[in-house]
């Protein structure tokens, strides 16, 4: 029964022969990621501790698939967690063997916006969340003719693109 420690899945049956020519991953490798439980603030042991108990049920069921997927639909909605959650709280722990994987992580803090950035964000309040329900080429036009035009309308000779207003409006 093995789990793959680098995609993070659910642990399959394997026979040995494909084992052959595995290099193992040393302990102090794959432990070095990993914060030390007594470093953890009393919130992230809190947390830490609530996933573990979380997926402690499905522990002794890991061979055998029907009833690891029937434990974790049991606990996912006796908890009001989904299924998913708990198999990414159960693959983390097994792949490191440690409970404080399942700390909470710090977030990263938020890169404030560039000046094409901010352009974006106002070009999509103004012109695209709107009644009119203007189309993503349509604010950009407006954005462009507002914030990198001259006074004479000409376009200036720096401007984010179509893609960059696209992929801006995608991930915000």
């Amino acid at each position: 029964l093995v789990i793959g420690c680098t995609q993070k899945s659910m642990p399959v049956w394997i026979s040995e022969r494909d084992l052959e020519g595995y290099v193992p991953c040393d302990e102090a490798e794959l432990s070095q990621d990993i914060p030390n439980f007594e470093d953890l603030s009393p919130e992230q042991k809190r947390i830490a501790h609530e996933r573990y108990t979380l997926i402690a049920g499905v522990l002794p069921f890991l061979g055998d698939n029907r009833l690891r997927s029937e434990a974790i639909a049991l606990i996912a909605s006796s908890h009001n967690v989904s299924k998913q959650t708990i198999r990414s709280y159960l693959c983390r722990y097994l792949a490191y063997q440690n409970p404080s994987v399942l700390a909470p992580q710090p977030r990263k803090q938020e890169t404030p916006l560039s000046r094409d950035e901010k352009n974006m964000r106002w070009a999509l309040n103004k012109f695209y969340y709107t009644r009119h329900k203007n189309s993503l080429a349509v604010a950009y036009a407006q954005m462009l003719r507002h914030r990198y035009c001259n006074e004479s309308g000409v376009l200036l000779g720096c401007y984010p693109t179509i893609h960059q207003f696209r992929y801006f409006f995608r991930k915000h």
